[in-house]
Order: C-alpha cells, then sequence, then structure tokens
C-alpha cells in the first residue's frame, strides 16, 4: 500500500504589518511580495515593479517558495519571475537573477526546461515551476521589496561644540511616499550619563518625496550618541514606526571651547609689565577670537591687563598685564574667550578659565658654600640670589659680617657689622686677622652671583685654628622690595699652619721598572693586597699554612680551550700557528637534509607519485639553533628596543609602565617594541599614595593629545619611528568601577580580575583629562583611583600606527574592614599586547611560515586575465570548500567551509528530487554538477602557507578532470523513468603532500607538490513503490498536485521528493621527498695538548677530533698533506 505523505507549511504572522498588507502586500522573511494580474511584457513588468521601490521577484530558496505558494492560492496564470538568460544561448550558466545573482543551489525547472535559445526570459506556472518564455510574451508578474524604513543619510560621525546648541541631521527614506504623509523622528539609542543628550524635533514627509532634514538641540555633551529614525505613515500602513528603522548615525558634541593657563600661579615682577601664556582647548577656527583677563580678587597686587587677539589657525596666545602695586599680596586673575563676527566658537559665558594666582616672585639669598674649610689665607665664597635683579627694578643691597661661631648662638643679624672677625699675635709680635673683603655688596640689573673673599693677613708663624660664622641680610631698608628680609648664613673652619721648607736631602729616588725586562706581575692571581687570595700559591701574603690549606694552586695562565682556533688571539700565541690552526664552521652542509621536490603537472606524473614508496631516510638535528640580535638601525623600531615617547618642549623619554621584579614592582618598567606583557602590583593601601604623582593617578600613563580640558599640558605622544617628531595617534578609555572588591584583597589573592560591571567614566568625554586621586575625608575614600591598564599598540613594519589604551578607575576605601586583621591591599593590573596593523595594509591569512600547518585552510589563487596578453595569479576569491551541513541535512539551506590542510574528510548534504527532475537525465547531470561546482573557484593552489599572490612559483596549477560520460544523452531513453545513470554525485579532491626543506639547515616543512579535481559517476534510481520497486511508469501524470478535495484514485508523484545525496572528499597522500647527499664537517672539540710545535703541526690530523669525517678518509687526507710537504721540501731544499 502506498503512503502518501503531505506537507504542511505553517506562518508565523508579524506582530506588526510591515509591507502595507492592505494593499495586497505580503511579509515573508523580511521582505515584501505582491502578485500583478495586469499582463505585461517582462522589461514592462520590471519597470512597474521598480516604479514600487522593488523590482521582479528573486527565488533563493525552496522553504520561501512553499510560504508564498500558501500565501498566494488565488494564482491560476503563469507570473514573470526575475530570472532571464543574459546572452540567449540557452546556457544555464548565463542566466541571471535581477539583483546579479547567478544560479547557484536553487532551481526549480519544469521537465525539458529551459528549451529554447530566443525564450531568454522565465516566468512560473502556479505550481512555482519554470519555464523559459520569449521576453515580449505578456504575463502577470509578481514584485518583491524590502521593507520601507528611514536612513540616516551621514553615516560619518557628526562631531560639533556645544556653543552651537543646535543642529540637522538628513534622512531619506527607502522609497518615496505614495499616498499618506510620513511623520519622521529621531532619538539617542544609547542614553547614558556619559553619552551626548540630544531633543530631536519631527517633521513630514509629504507624498511622491523620500527625503528630508530633522532639527535637534543639545542638552549635554558627551560620547558619540547612536541615532535611530523612524517613519510612520499617517493614516496608512507604507511606513511603521515599529518596522522602519533602518542605517543609523552617531552625533558627538563637544564641551565648549575655553580659554586657559597652563599654570596655576603665575610669578610677576614686583612693578613693570610682563607677558603670561594663555592655552585655548582648540585653534581659532573661521573667526578671530579676543581674550579678555580680569582680576576677580586681590589682596594687595594690582595687576591690569590688555586684551588680546588670537588670529585664525592660532592655539596658542600671550596676554600683556601691568603691575601697579610694590605689595606682596596674590591677584587671583579669570580670562575669558569671544569669537568675533557673531562666531560661536569661543563664547564669553562658557570660555572662562580657571582662577589663576598672580603672585609676586620673592626672592632667595644664598652663601656658597655653605660650609668649608680654610688652609690657606685667602678663601672665595659666592653671594647667590635665584632671581636676577629684573631691569626695570632697582638694585639690591646686602651688608655681610664675620664673627667668631658660639654654640650659644650667633650674633643677632640687626648688630652683625664686622668686617673683622679675629685676630691673633704671632711669636714675631706682629698682628694676624681674619676679615672680609668687603661689608656691602650690591646687585645691579642683570645680576644673580657676587663674590665675598675671606682674608688672613700677614702671613703667620704658628697654627691657627678657629671657627667662623659668616651672615648676609638685606635687611628691610633695602630699595628693592622683593629681595628685603633676606638673610643667609655660611661657616669656615679656620686651620693654618706655618710653611716648613721641604729638606729633599733626605729623599729617596724611585726607580721605574722597565716591563720589558721585568716581570711586574709574577703573581696574576695574587687580585687582593694585604690579603691571601684562595689558591694562589705564589701570593706572598699567603704563609706556609695557608697554603696547605689550598685544594690546588692556580697556574698563570687559565686552560684555554679554543687555543687551536683560528679565531683565538693569545698573548704568547706563535706565528707558525696562524698555518696549522683549526678552521671551525656551522655551515648549511651539516649533515642531510631534502631538497624542494619539483611540481606534478600533469595525470602521469601525478598517479607515479601516488603508487611510489615512501622514503626510508629521516633526519634529526642534533643541537637547538639560537639567534641573537642586536640593534643596528636607531632609526626605525626593532624587535626589543624602548619606545619613544614625545615630550613637550623637544624632549624624549621611554613608555614605562609598573612592572613586577624581584622583591616587588618598579614604578617605570620600559615598554619595548613587539614583547607583549602582562604584569600586577600589589601595594598596601595608603594615604600617601592617594596623591597625582602615584601608581593611582591616571595623569601618571599615556594620555591622547587631543585632551583639551584643560588646554594645557600638552599630554607625552608616542612617537612612530625610534627617531623622528611623527607620533602615532592614542585613544585612551576611561572606565568606571562600581565594586572595586575585585582588586582590593585582605592579605589573600584577588578572586576576580576582570570584573563586568564597567561603565564609562562620566568625564570621558574625549577632550577631558581624567582627575586625579581625590581624598574623601567624610566617606574615607580615594576617588578615581587606577586599577588596570591596557595598552594595544597597532604596529605596522618598523613603525607604531596607533595606541589604544583602556584605563579602569575605582573608589578605594583607605580604612581596613574592622574584623579583619591584616592590612587591605590593592592589586593594580598591567598588560601590553602588540597588534598587527590591519588597516595600513590588507590582513593576509597564512596557513604556516613557510610550510602548511595542520588543520588550518588550503590556500587557493585563480587566474585573472589582464590587459592584452598578460594574466595574474591572484588569491581574493578563490576557494574550494567542502560541505557543512544544516540541521536539516538540505543543500539549499546547508553551507561550505574551507579545506583544511591534512585532514581527509567527507562532506555532503542531501538533493531533494521529485519523479519530475528525472524526465530528463541531461538536465540533472547539469544541475548536480553545478551544485558541486560551487565548491570550487580556484585554478591553482598554494604550494606553501605563506604562498604569495605576486610570486607565481609558490602557486601549482590544480589538474582537472571533467566526467566522462560513456551515455551522452540529451533526454531519458528509457521506458522506465525515475532512472538517471552516470550522475556526477561526488566530487573527489586529492592533494600529495611532502616533507621538504626550503632551507639547508630548516626544519621538515609540509608542503603540497600535486592536486587534482575529478568526478565519481553514480546511478540514481528514483523508488516509486516499497519493497524494493523502483521505477516510475512514464503514464503516471507528474504534472498536476493532488488536492484536498480529489477523489481521482491515481496516484501522482509531482508532489513527493525524495534524498539523493551529494559529496565531497578530500584527501591527502604523503609522498617521498628526494633525499640529497650529504656533506660533513668536523665537529670542534675543545682539548688540552702540548704546546710543542711538532703536536701543534699534528693536531689537525688527529683522528679523535673528527666526529663525522671517516676514519680512512681522515688517514688519507693527513698522507696527503704530508706527501705534498715532502715534495715541497724537496723541491726547494733539493739534496744535492
Amino acid at each position: 500500500m502506498n503512503t502518501l505523505t503531505s506537507y504542511h507549511y505553517c506562518i508565523q504572522p508579524s506582530l506588526v504589518d510591515s509591507c502595507d498588507t492592505n494593499n495586497g502586500w505580503a511579509d515573508v522573511e523580511n521582505k515584501c511580495y505582491r502578485h500583478f494580474d495586469q499582463q505585461l511584457s517582462w522589461e514592462a513588468a520590471r519597470t512597474s515593479c521598480r516604479q514600487l521601490n522593488g523590482d521582479l521577484i528573486v527565488i533563493t530558496s525552496g522553504t520561501v517558495v512553499n510560504i508564498l505558494q500558501d500565501t498566494f492560492v488565488n494564482i491560476t496564470t503563469s507570473f514573470w519571475i526575475g530570472l532571464r538568460d543574459q546572452n540567449g544561448a540557452n546556457n544555464l550558466a548565463d542566466y541571471r537573477w535581477t539583483d546579479g545573482a547567478s544560479l547557484t543551489i536553487y532551481t526549480n525547472w519544469a521537465s525539458g526546461q529551459p528549451s529554447n535559445t530566443n525564450q531568454r526570459c522565465v516566468t512560473a506556472d502556479p505550481q512555482w515551476s519554470w519555464f523559459d518564455e520569449s521576453c515580449t510574451q505578456l504575463a502577470s508578474y509578481m514584485c518583491q521589496k524590502n521593507q520601507a524604513v528611514v536612513n540616516i543619510v551621514n553615516r560619518a560621525t557628526i562631531t560639533q561644540q556645544e556653543n552651537q546648541r543646535t543642529g540637522n541631521v538628513a534622512v531619506q527614506l527607502s522609497e518615496n511616499v505614495i499616498a499618506n504623509n510620513v511623520s519622521v523622528t529621531c532619538r539617542v539609542s544609547n542614553a547614558a550619563s556619559d553619552i551626548t543628550n540630544l531633543v530631536f524635533g519631527t517633521i513630514l514627509i509629504p507624498p511622491g518625496s523620500n527625503s528630508g532634514s530633522l532639527s535637534y538641540s543639545i542638552s549635554s555633551p558627551g560620547q558619540a550618541a547612536t541615532i535611530t529614525c523612524s517613519a510612520q505613515s499617517i493614516g496608512g500602513t507604507q511606513f511603521l514606526s515599529n518596522t522602519s528603522v533602518g542605517l543609523t548615525g552617531s552625533i558627538r558634541v563637544v564641551k565648549a571651547a575655553r580659554a586657559d593657563f597652563c599654570s596655576d600661579v603665575v610669578v610677576v615682577p614686583v612693578t613693570g609689565a610682563g607677558t603670561a601664556r594663555i592655552d585655548l582647548s582648540g585653534s581659532v577656527a573661521d573667526n578671530p577670537v579676543v581674550i579678555t583677563c580680569n582680576t576677580v580678587s586681590s589682596n594687595t597686587a594690582q595687576v591690569t591687563f590688555v586684551q588680546q587677539n588670537v588670529a585664525i589657525g592660532i592655539r596658542i596666545a600671550s596676554i600683556s598685564y601691568t603691575v601697579s602695586s610694590q605689595d606682596l599680596g596674590d591677584a587671583y586673575v579669570i580670562c575669558t574667550a569671544q569669537s568675533s563676527n557673531a562666531g560661536t566658537q569661543f563664547l564669553t559665558a562658557t570660555s572662562a578659565s580657571r582662577n589663576a594666582t598672580f603672585r609676586i616672585q620673592l626672592a632667595a639669598l644664598s652663601l656658597i658654600p655653605t660650609y668649608n674649610n680654610m688652609y690657606r689665607s685667602n678663601l672665595t665664597l659666592y653671594l647667590t640670589v635665584n632671581i636676577p635683579i629684573p631691569s626695570a627694578e632697582f638694585a639690591a643691597i646686602f651688608t655681610c659680617c664675620i664673627s667668631n661661631y658660639s654654640e650659644t648662638g650667633n650674633q643677632d643679624l640687626a648688630t652683625c657689622t664686622n668686617q673683622i672677625a679675629s685676630s691673633i699675635v704671632q711669636a714675631n709680635g706682629t698682628l694676624a686677622t681674619v676679615s672680609l673683603s668687603q661689608s656691602t655688596i650690591a646687585f645691579q640689573s642683570g645680576e644673580y652671583f657676587k663674590t665675598l673673599n675671606v682674608i688672613t693677613s700677614p702671613a703667620i708663624d704658628q697654627t691657627w685654628k678657629q671657627l667662623f660664622s659668616i651672615t648676609c641680610s638685606s635687611g628691610s631698608s633695602t630699595t628693592n622690595p622683593r629681595y628685603g628680609g633676606l638673610n643667609a648664613t655660611a661657616y669656615i673652619n679656620l686651620d693654618l699652619s706655618p710653611i716648613v721648607p721641604e729638606n729633599i736631602t733626605t729623599g729617596s729616588i724611585l726607580t721605574n721598572v722597565n716591563p720589558a725586562f721585568t716581570d711586574i706581575a709574577p703573581c696574576p692571581c695574587n687580585l687582593q693586597v694585604n690579603f691571601c687570595d684562595p689558591n694562589c700559591c705564589c701570593d706572598s701574603d699567603c704563609t706556609a699554612s695557608d697554603i696547605a690549606t689550598f685544594t690546588t694552586c692556580l697556574r698563570p695562565f687559565v686552560v684555554r680551550p679554543l687555543e687551536h682556533d683560528c679565531r683565538a688571539i693569545w698573548p704568547d700565541k706563535q706565528d707558525y700557528e696562524a698555518l696549522m690552526c683549526v678552521a671551525v664552521d656551522n655551515n648549511p652542509l651539516l649533515g642531510f637534509f631534502y631538497s624542494i621536490r619539483s611540481a606534478v603537472t600533469s595525470v602521469s606524473s601525478f598517479n607515479t607519485l601516488v603508487t611510489a614508496s615512501r622514503a626510508i631516510y629521516s633526519y634529526r638535528e642534533s643541537e637547538l639553533q639560537s639567534f641573537s640580535g642586536q640593534v643596528t638601525n636607531t632609526v626605525s623600531y626593532q624587535y626589543g628596543i624602548p619606545i619613544v615617547l614625545d615630550i613637550s618642549g623637544g624632549l624624549s623619554g621611554y613608555l614605562a609602565l609598573p612592572s613586577q621584579i624581584i622583591g616587588g614592582c618598579t614604578k617605570r618598567g620600559l615598554v619595548r617594541y613587539l614583547i607583549n606583557s602582562n604584569s600586577h602590583c600589589t601595594q598596601l593601601i595608603s594615604n600617601s599614595l592617594c596623591t597625582p604623582t602615584s601608581t593611582w593617578s591616571a595623569v601618571q600613563y599615556l594620555m591622547s593629545r587631543s585632551l583639551s580640558f584643560p588646554p594645557c599640558p600638552i599630554s607625552d605622544a608616542v612617537k612612530k619611528l625610534f627617531t623622528g617628531a611623527i607620533v602615532a595617534s592614542a585613544t585612551v578609555n576611561y572606565y568606571c568601577l562600581n565594586d572595586i572588591s575585585p582588586y582590593i584583597t585582605n592579605g589573600q589573592s584577588a578572586t576576580n580580575n576582570n570584573p563586568a560591571n564597567l561603565r564609562r567614566c562620566n568625564f570621558d568625554d574625549g577632550r577631558t583629562r581624567p582627575p586625579t586621586p581625590l581624598l574623601d575625608s567624610t566617606s574615607s575614600l580615594c576617588n578615581n583611583v587606577v586599577t588596570k591598564v591596557d595598552y594595544k599598540i597597532y604596529w605596522n613594519g618598523p613603525e607604531i600606527d596607533r595606541i589604544i589604551a583602556d584605563v579602569i578607575m575605582g573608589s578605594v576605601p583607605l580604612t581596613s574592614s574592622s574584623t579583619s586583621r591584616r592590612k587591605s591591599t590593592l592589586t593594580q593590573q598591567f598588560s601590553v599586547q602588540f597588534i598587527h596593523n590591519t588597516t595600513v595594509l590588507p590582513m593576509v591569512s597564512y596557513s604556516g611560515n613557510p610550510g602548511y600547518l595542520k588543520k588550518y585552510p588550503v590556500l587557493f589563487a585563480i587566474n585573472q586575465i589582464g590587459g592584452g596578453s598578460s594574466n595574474s595569479i591572484v588569491s581574493t576569491g578563490a576557494y574550494l570548500r567542502r560541505w557543512s551541513p544544516s540541521s536539516n541535512g538540505l543543500c539549499d539551506s546547508s553551507s561550505r567551509v574551507d579545506v583544511t590542510f591534512g585532514n581527509d574528510e567527507i562532506s555532503g548534504c542531501t538533493l531533494s528530487l521529485s519523479i519530475a527532475d528525472f524526465q530528463d537525465c541531461a538536465a540533472l547531470r547539469d544541475r548536480v554538477k553545478i551544485l558541486l561546482d560551487g565548491s570550487i573557484s580556484a585554478d591553482y593552489v598554494g604550494k606553501r602557507g605563506n604562498s604569495s599572490d605576486t610570486l607565481n612559483n609558490d602557486w601549482l596549477s590544480i589538474i582537472k578532470e571533467d566526467p566522462v560520460y560513456t551515455n551522452n544523452l540529451t533526454s531519458n531513453p528509457s521506458v522506465i523513468s525515475g532512472s538517471c545513470s552516470e550522475i556526477p554525485a561526488a566530487l573527489n579532491v586529492t592533494f600529495l603532500t611532502a616533507q621538504v626543506r626550503t632551507a639547508p639547515i630548516g626544519k621538515l616543512e609540509w608542503e603540497i607538490v600535486g592536486a587534482q579535481i575529478r568526478y565519481n559517476l553514480e546511478d540514481w534510481d528514483f523508488i516509486c513503490g516499497t519493497g524494493g520497486a523502483y521505477g516510475c511508469s512514464s503514464q503516471v501524470n507528474d504534472t498536476t498536485s493532488p488536492t484536498s478535495n480529489s477523489t481521482s484514485a491515481t496516484l501522482t508523484f509531482s508532489s513527493r521528493f525524495k534524498p539523493f545525496i551529494v559529496k565531497v572528499f578530500t584527501t591527502f597522500i604523503e609522498v617521498p621527498a628526494i633525499q640529497q647527499t650529504n656533506e660533513p664537517l668536523s665537529a670542534e672539540r675543545d682539548r688540552e695538548i702540548s704546546k710543542k710545535c711538532c703536536s701543534d703541526i699534528l693536531y689537525p690530523f688527529s683522528l679523535t677530533n673528527f666526529d663525522r669525517l671517516a676514519r680512512d678518509r681522515a688517514l688519507g687526507f693527513m698522507m696527503m698533506l704530508i706527501l705534498l710537504l715532502i715534495g715541497g721540501v724537496a723541491i726547494t731544499k733539493p739534496w744535492i
């Protein structure tokens, strides 16, 4: 008994009407479809669809067809679809859909179709089978279009300043408005505290139009806001707000530009004029800017300013001021900037600077040196001021005096006026004194030091030791108030003795030893004076009992392991050793290696190599190879070189991060080029770390130079090259933690160092500098503490392109838990990752370097035809893939994945066929072959894993064998339908691989030396009955689908499908490589031999010093040299 299987498809209704279903459109798989009964030609039908913002239907899935069949049940005639033969040759490969796609997996041709070269356009009948027809024939048609959406025109991020207050965003509908006005509105979809906040209006777009512009107002600046727009048809369903969101845009509002002082304190002269530096948060654009500064409060100093005009393109300006009071108090100043000509870049209301303190600079006085010994009759001291006398100010006058030092205290400065400190009566009756060269010193304009001499006179004839103090003071009556009230003190230790002439007759003459005749180092191991050096028997400091404890006696020279090496240099090396030394070399000829096998280009050579036996040779290296490179080029970055920073002011430094060292952490661990690192530093939580200069502060790490709030100081930047002035761009993202506990421990390790509760810090708008650690005494928290820093450095060749840094911050409690007996610690984490820049050059994915690696994709290329007769090999778009079946196993829903090296695999999918597909075996063959050919888009296979498009020798032609049919029929000749022979049901891909050595001493690498593609032919039978019966009578009606109300007892099969499997086999066969003859060399052995000349001569012939050279060859080599030596002597010194 035959069983008829029926298929039921359920359509999930859309929650919203997104395809204007009231006007006949149907929503299927996020696209809109409509059938039109009007009879038109193919071109006219397509034009009609385009006028509705769509096109003729494109069919790529049987699932969609089944749903459309159940949706459009009233179709009774054939209708145009969007498929057409481009060349009119009735070749399936020439058919294209209206979206440009070719026939790939899904087709639904009726039996015998396509049938006529003059019928280039395609219709579908009510059962959705395809027929080719003349393009001028009249038929109904089905249109397809995307759902109606509203798109933002400008896809780039729009950046504007807060001062502009308003803006506009252009929108465009995906199709023209047909009947009803469409209301369009926009919103910020990623709203958050650190995101730009905008308020949008609403616009109406009338019928016939498809674009408009929405205005918005700025509520607050921040990070870029993602903008989404939606549309709603008023009284219609063409556009629906829930489904009309299209392409998004982004708008970023930055803080208003402002002026600022680079220093919180500006030091000014006592009186006169000066200039102060003003930094703007951005270069002046569009309109000049006027800077105005005013004193907001003042203790005593009076400072007035002159307005400063700043031209376009300038960011740093100087503003002039005048100090009109000599009082020493502070003045507090604020500056604002205003763009001229009604410009909005700088506004007085939003550009005010921070309060800057204008402070009169106070001087300091010093006597240098502060303490000194005086052994002669004259000593010079220097009286210095830290600020040279300004040209507009009066002279500064200081009074100096000298006095005997007293432990009970020095003389009062007001009464210290002595120029002569002390005196002594000598044996000869004269009076000797200690005095200053002058008691009053005046500093004139531009001077900052004066000399002051301490003098003893006359010459003394007895010892005199005494301590003096010297004091200089400006007093309160000096004419320059900047230098008023200053004093400085120095101390002199006088130590004078009578001069006694030296009696040279009692001296001795030292005779220098000539090292050419006298051994000046008879005991080389005697390294310490007045100390017995261990095991140094010749050390004169060693007693007999010391020597008795020695384990050995060191010889004058240590053992020289490379004594007979030609490269060795020793002080006692003889001249003849240059002739008889041993040359040692490590060259590529050591050991066995394999050469590169030639490519396989023919079927015969391919089959011969497959059947060849595996090589019996093997190779194993006996030592590890290493390379230690040194930096020879300091212009470009090289591996291991520190990353250089450009510091404002023309200075340079090095990029550093805290890193672990033995016993703790260093604050400045250098970041080196191409060396990734991960480290952590743990410190006891302390109030002393809650400062701007500690490792807790974000300003101690890399910052972006785009930061302009405040506009100074200029942040350090990484240089692109090791030398030069060009810097790499840096983007720093700041994240704030809600819970910092994963980084805090109480004597135990942190359990979670990657918290998930991250959010962008509120201050992080890309322009504002990060805040420094701030102590909150109320909550005992240190806010703005850095817990983690990650640097991602993108590089390309010898230069750095850009840096992206992530800094995680939080608030640290400064008090430990009352239940904990241990002090809490904070663990900071730091990492550096170097990433090859994929934006400068396209990423090239290698499958090994140079040889293939197992389980990496095999590389393929195609032959691209160039201009004239030139062709080129390109890997872009080339592939050879296997099946990756979907959950239902059907080919139309399965995908394909790359073939990986070394993996033998069988993959396939199910092709669902009906009895109608077996009416034309030739068409079925073509259909299956096209399906398999979809896995191939390659003419060449890469020999190695790093094959390059620019090197043709890196690629190997793929041997392709087309299927050979013994029965080339255009139609099924069998009386019994449902049976087709020689169907190309499988694709057999075979790769020949070999292990070769690309360098003489390199390691073995995998290469592909041959590749072949051929088809496996199978006979397919459509089994109609049960019990193993096959074959279906050709008289069975195969064009009428069964209906639910059918009473016919005749069984039809058009709606019945049977599964047939198409397969792709990938096989890797290893073939032997070609053996290379070996050329062994001697290996060095460090040996200590006698230094006699005869031993040196015979050393190269010592058979024990050769590893790989055969004994007989070594002996023959030695005898040949002896024979040549004897012959040379006989010729040059004849016996007669």
